[in-house]
């Protein structure tokens, strides 16, 4: 029986490789063949170009382009990370990050526009504080929109229910909330907790806050109100001297001077 082989671009081919981030070495120790598929002296399967597809995690339909295709990544110029060392270039990011970062935001870009085509009334507190507010003000503001009772801490009998409430209070005013500690539902694609804890994305008809789930839940709670200090901003990041104002916001949010 003949065995049906597919003609591609080497250049595709190159471009899967890089963007994969897993290395030419990783590729050719998979695929003894890559080299003569690469020369064009030898054509892939279609079950090869399926299994390199999945191995550079990228749609199989990719490599049966005639020429590299453009993926765009909009930079978030600023994470929540371990160390909080903040900047990151997008050019950077890892693999799983890069792909993480686009997943939500073609969910955010697909939720603009139904709620556009609904006719939803946008979030109106995001960008409603700055800088030149006072600590107080902002923590009074926030207070004010969320709505969250003062006496939570007496309701609430652990980290996870915590987290779940403060979700729920978060997403009845407007704000999409992401938790996840894989890329997409690949569980073989784990998110770095040295790499980012959190991000948000700003926009008044669907802000987005994703959280790593691989982080610890005390984390993840500060890591929520460290992105909702960012929305309050009105944009997904700024540079390093934002974080810690957004650390000492989110602190006050959680834990009030009069508590102390």
């Amino acid at each position: 029986m003949t065995v049906a082989r597919v003609n591609i671009n080497p250049d595709v081919l190159m471009w899967a490789i890089e963007y994969s981030q897993r290395g030419l070495e990783a590729f050719s120790e998979k695929f003894p063949k890559l080299t003569k598929w690469l020369e064009k002296s030898e054509r892939p399967t279609v079950k090869q170009l399926e299994d390199m597809a999945k191995f550079a995690y990228v749609p199989f339909g990719y490599l049966m382009l005639s020429e590299k295709p453009d993926i765009p990544i909009r930079k978030i110029s600023d994470f929540r990370t371990l160390q909080n060392q903040g900047f990151i270039a997008s050019d950077e990011y890892s693999a799983a990050l890069r792909d993480t970062i686009n997943i939500v935001r073609s969910r955010q870009e697909w939720l603009i526009d139904y709620k556009k085509d609904k006719d939803y009334a946008p979030v109106a507190f995001i960008g409603s504080i700055d800088r030149n507010m006072s600590d107080d003000d902002i923590v009074n503001h926030i207070n004010k929109v969320l709505e969250i009772p003062t006496n939570w801490r007496t309701k609430i009998s652990s980290r996870a229910n915590a987290l779940r409430f403060f979700v729920d209070i978060l997403e009845s005013k407007g704000i999409v909330i992401f938790i996840n500690g894989v890329v997409g539902n690949d569980t073989h694609r784990p998110l770095s907790v040295s790499e980012f804890r959190g991000f948000a994305l700003a926009d008044k008809m669907a802000p987005v806050i994703f959280i790593n789930g691989a982080d610890a839940i005390a984390a993840r709670i500060f890591t929520l109100f460290h992105e909702v200090v960012h929305l309050f901003l009105g944009q997904d990041g700024l540079d390093d001297r934002t974080e810690p104002f957004c650390n000492r916001i989110a602190a006050k949010l959680l834990v009030p001077e009069d508590l102390f």
